[in-house]
């Protein structure tokens, strides 16, 4: 039975949204499970059925479900694992009280088939196997880097001082992908239910240094831009009195922890940036985004 009904979790989020839209223009019907529907209020989603729901609460999440034929899901990244892996189990339960035919999981990033020594990495794979060893039809993707990263908080403003400061080496070759084509990916996904079980990492239809982004991004926005390179740890310190003081984690936890992840995307053999797009396009054909018409289309000011 073809799938009609779609739920996606995490809609609210920057990921989430493009993943709206897509299943929008693809036709299904589209609820989201928030814990703000008041986020989908709005002329654009006039389509939507936004129903509350949180993951540390069994019963939203048997209530979201019900007549759901597909999920579409991303959890949070970088918070704790214990109570992460909590809110993984009361999924799964839900999963299996349901009458889904097949569950889309963005990973949000690159995750390792066996142990890498990675925190963050494996942390992630073990969520993945979370919901891949329960036993429903799973088909997980793991993007590389998003280009919408640099829209954010944390390098937005920097870049309008004219300043590209990051802690990517100028060398590193990444395949940037943008949000809504990752979401193309998700979406096309829910009529390949012959790929439950597969783990895709996908990324960009082009190769690019930390400089080639710098001239594109430059180009875009009309004015020069300075690479400045920082340290993964004096960027996590930054990071963290900006954005990461609301976590919970303690600091020199989650500075550690973001250090050791950008140093490893930096240096490691695996290559977390790097994907075989040729591969997930065979498998899935959608048209790709390069980086300099994502960049001319964005709003830099």
């Amino acid at each position: 039975m073809a799938i009609s009904k779609v739920i996606i979790f995490g809609a609210t989020g920057v990921q989430g949204q493009p993943q709206v839209r897509e299943a929008l223009r693809q036709g299904y019907q589209v609820r989201v499970a928030t814990r703000n529907p008041a986020a989908f209020a709005g002329p654009e989603f006039k389509d939507v059925e936004a129903v509350k729901a949180d993951y540390d609460d069994p019963v939203s999440l048997d209530a979201a479900l019900k007549g759901i034929d597909g999920v579409v899901i991303q959890v949070p990244s970088f918070v704790d694992p214990v109570h992460l892996r909590k809110q993984c189990d009361n999924l799964v339960a839900a999963f299996k009280n349901s009458a889904l035919q097949l569950v889309v999981f963005n990973s949000a990033m690159w995750a390792p088939d066996s142990a890498c020594g990675e925190f963050t990495y494996d942390g992630l794979a073990q969520t993945e196997e979370v919901f891949r060893a329960s036993g429903l039809p799973v088909i997980v993707f793991r993007p590389t880097l998003f280009m919408n990263n640099l829209l954010g908080s944390w390098i937005k403003p920097v870049l309008n001082q004219g300043v590209y400061r990051y802690p990517h080496k100028p060398d590193l070759a990444s395949d940037w992908i943008c949000h809504e084509d990752l979401a193309k990916f998700m979406i096309a996904a829910l009529k390949r239910p012959d790929l439950a079980g597969r783990k895709i990492h996908v990324g960009g239809p082009e190769r690019l240094t930390t400089l080639q982004v710098v001239d594109i991004v430059s180009q875009a926005m009309g004015k020069p831009l300075k690479f400045e390179y920082v340290t993964p740890r004096k960027f996590a310190e930054t990071f963290y009195d900006a954005h990461g003081h609301t976590s919970g984690i303690p600091r020199e936890l989650y500075v550690g922890a973001f250090d050791s992840f950008y140093t490893f995307n930096n240096d490691a053999p695996q290559k977390p940036f790097q994907a075989d797009v040729h591969a997930a396009l065979a498998l899935i054909p959608v048209r790709l985004t390069d980086m300099r018409s994502w960049a001319k289309a964005q709003n830099w000011s």
